[in-house]
């Protein structure tokens, strides 16, 4: 015998009629939805980056690691701001599941963009990791105190670089625990 197929969850509980049956019925009906969700999520990344050649690598990292995500570029540090106030060509862009950020940006730099992330209520607890091509323990200070998910010196080889694509993976799926 085939169990039934129910469309809805008020289906469900119009056919089940104990109680107790009802709970765990409607406990995995939860739990079917929920991974029914995340298996069809597909994470948000935004890229604040002016420099063209970076975001292609980080682009072909992602594809090397089987990452496939949405991918918005933001090119200077005006953008950014409006995209973290949702204002202009932002004014309806869906949260990301990450940020990758450059420190040094044309027009408004990275310790002014990363305090308007975190000053909007949308968006301050979306990881954001911070990169740099300087060495600079200032910027190092500045991702520990916004809280950023990590810092990284943009990588100056072709190989080194292309280990961000699996950075970037782990950030966006971190490990499903035991329990979960």
């Amino acid at each position: 015998m085939r169990a039934p197929f129910f469309k809805t969850s008020e289906a469900l509980q119009r056919a089940v009629t104990k109680p107790a049956h009802l709970a765990i019925c409607l406990h995995l009906w939860n739990y079917k939805e929920n991974v029914r969700a995340e298996m069809t999520h597909k994470p948000k990344l935004i890229i604040i980056e002016d420099n063209v050649p970076d975001v292609s690598l980080v682009k072909e990292a992602l594809r090397q690691e089987g990452v496939d995500c949405d991918l918005t570029t933001i090119e200077d540090g005006e953008q950014a701001i409006s995209f973290a106030r949702a204002q202009g060509l932002y004014a309806d862009a869906p949260v990301p599941d990450l940020i990758l950020m450059d420190m040094n940006l044309p027009k408004i730099g990275g310790e002014a963009i990363l305090h308007e992330l975190r000053a909007q209520s949308r968006l301050k607890h979306v990881p954001v990791i911070l990169w740099s091509s300087a060495l600079s323990t200032k910027d190092e200070a500045i991702a520990q105190q916004f809280h950023a998910h990590k810092f990284i010196r943009k990588p100056m080889g072709l190989a080194e670089f292309l280990k961000i694509g699996g950075i970037i993976r782990e950030a966006l799926m971190p490990p499903r625990s035991a329990a979960g």
